[in-house]
């Protein structure tokens, strides 16, 4: 049954219990038999799920951030915030299942974390946690916050109460990870006096404790210690490392000198909260792109110079609530892989190898060094810049390369790697156009010297044709306004038989140099005949 309300408008109904799924709402008026069609949808969700707060526990009378973790906390939900039972304000989403929340200063004692998960459909009140708010000595900051069970750590500890007077780099410094005393360092950076000590292993420092949580944190007191005495301190959480590994990493091979993007597989990258860095040679790299698609990292790598393996590891990182990210927090680094750099490698190719243009005629190209093998199926060829094509492996350790062939024309060849890294391997094709050249006018007597104009769009605009051919003369070429003209030699130079007779025809075609190799037209014809004599006068 419903209750009107609203003047009529309205209506207000218990939604009965139901599977997961979206259902229609409609009513019925005075006890009718039929309810009306249902034209409102009621959408059923999972119940959201607390797991754990972050950090555990909280300073008495300053307050925080702290991060509930949770599930069926979808993106897009509008999230409450409980602190103590009562409503603290908006919750920031800041992933699927990952909700910050600010808690106001309280007094030492136990408080529960709640969330009311509120969106257009839904409204439901879920499970809370403890977060336990303690005196403490106050005035230090501890940088990073956080670091693994084991201990070693560098931890810097600085604040007002590390300015006094009294404190000079004589001073005996030391640092109380809870039970355990570890030796300090003091320090100065940008002009304020720092202790600097290496974290205590939790078991040394909080016997007692346990894990609290499912994210494994272990809170405990963290102070400076001078000449014996506590001046100042903050919390300090133990942490379990990120249950992250690291498989391998392909490409496994790159080319020296060259940007590079290696993915690094392995399982673990996409736990809410977590955050990840790319750690080239030991090194975090903190300019390194990172991107983490699925169970997968992209690390970018950037002009390794070649001969050298670049060993490309992870390192994991519990986000921290409340505070901004720390320079050195990154709380360890899981599995590593290695990556060669090479250079791209050298190849010959067999003389006087021409193809048609606009074909995929296959070219051999015979590697110098056993790396092009290490690099099968990942090698690409291209002839004067055109479209690429993956190279594969031939017979007798010869690769394949069947890429479009442009223009006509003598024309470079280029090897890359995974289409994108081209170097030019000082070779060259001949790419012969499939059109003959036209030749006007195409009679000329046999002493030669005719100014013959040839046009072949193609070959003349990107200056591939250089020289023409009639029979076995090779004229050069000269133009203007897109055509091009060459001098037609004597019968006697083009056939090198003085005895033929006329009238007789040669071939015509375009070259890219003077050899007979550099064809790069198909031929036309060109007709020689007999010279013109003047015998007489008619009439006289």
């Amino acid at each position: 049954s419903g209750t009107a309300q609203d003047g009529g408008k309205a209506i207000v109904c218990t939604a009965p219990g139901h599977a997961v799924g979206v259902v229609l709402v409609g009513v019925a008026l005075d006890g009718a038999a039929a309810a009306s069609a249902g034209n409102a949808e009621l959408a059923y969700v999972k119940a959201p799920v607390v797991t754990s707060v972050v950090p555990s526990r909280l300073e008495a009378g300053s307050g925080g951030v702290v991060t509930v973790y949770g599930q069926h906390i979808g993106a897009g939900a509008n999230v409450l915030c409980y602190v103590g039972g009562e409503a603290s304000g908006s919750g920031r989403l800041l992933s699927s299942g990952v909700v910050e929340c600010s808690v106001s200063g309280r007094r030492p004692g136990v408080v529960t974390i709640g969330l009311s998960v509120s969106g257009s459909d839904v409204s439901s009140e879920v499970g809370s946690l403890s977060v336990e708010a303690v005196s403490g000595y106050g005035g230090i900051t501890a940088t990073p916050s956080h670091g693994v069970f084991s201990g070693g750590t560098v931890v810097t500890l600085a604040g007002q109460a590390l300015s006094g007077e009294g404190i000079v780099s004589s001073s005996m410094v030391a640092c109380r990870f809870g039970d355990s005393i570890v030796r300090g360092q003091i320090s100065v950076e940008s002009g304020s006096t720092v202790v600097v000590c290496n974290s205590a292993a939790q078991s040394q420092a909080s016997p007692q404790s346990s894990m609290i949580g499912d994210a494994g944190r272990v809170g405990v007191r963290v102070s400076a210690v001078l000449d014996g005495h506590d001046i100042g301190g903050t919390w300090y959480e133990y942490v379990t490392p990120p249950s992250v590994t690291v498989s391998n990493v392909h490409p496994s091979v790159v080319i020296a000198g060259a940007a590079a993007m290696v993915t690094v597989q392995g399982t673990g990258f996409d736990q809410p909260g977590l955050t990840l860095a790319c750690v080239i040679d030991g090194t975090v790299c903190r300019e390194c792109t990172v991107r983490v698609v699925y169970e997968q990292v992209l690390c970018e790598l950037s002009n390794v110079a070649s001969g050298k393996s670049v060993h490309v590891s992870i390192a994991a990182e519990w986000a921290t609530a409340g505070r901004p990210r720390e320079s050195n927090s990154y709380t360890s680094e899981v599995g590593s892989a290695t990556v060669s750099v090479v250079d791209l490698p050298r190849f010959t190719l067999d003389e006087d190898v021409s193809v048609v243009e606009g074909s995929w005629e296959s070219i051999s190209l015979r590697p110098l060094s056993s790396i092009a093998h290490t690099l099968n199926g990942r090698l690409w060829c291209r002839v004067g810049g055109g479209t690429g094509a993956l190279m594969t492996a031939g017979e007798v350790g010869v690769f394949v390369c069947s890429a479009l062939h442009g223009i006509p024309g003598v024309m470079s060849v280029e090897v890359g790697l995974d289409g994108a890294v081209w170097r030019d391997t000082g070779l060259s094709v001949i790419v012969r156009g499939r059109s003959g050249v036209l030749v006007d006018p195409s009679v000329g007597q046999a002493h030669g010297g005719v100014v013959v104009t040839v046009s072949a769009e193609s070959m003349l605009a990107a200056d591939s044709a250089t020289h023409c051919r009639f029979g076995e003369a090779v004229v050069g070429i000269s133009r203007a306004n897109g055509f091009g003209f060459c001098t037609a030699p004597s019968l006697a130079e083009a056939v090198l038989d003085a005895t033929s007779e006329t009238p007789r025809t040669v071939q015509v075609v375009l070259q890219a140099g003077v050899a007979k190799q550099t064809q790069i037209s198909a031929a036309s014809n060109f007709m020689y005949v007999a010279n013109a004599e003047v015998t007489g006068v008619m009439p006289s």
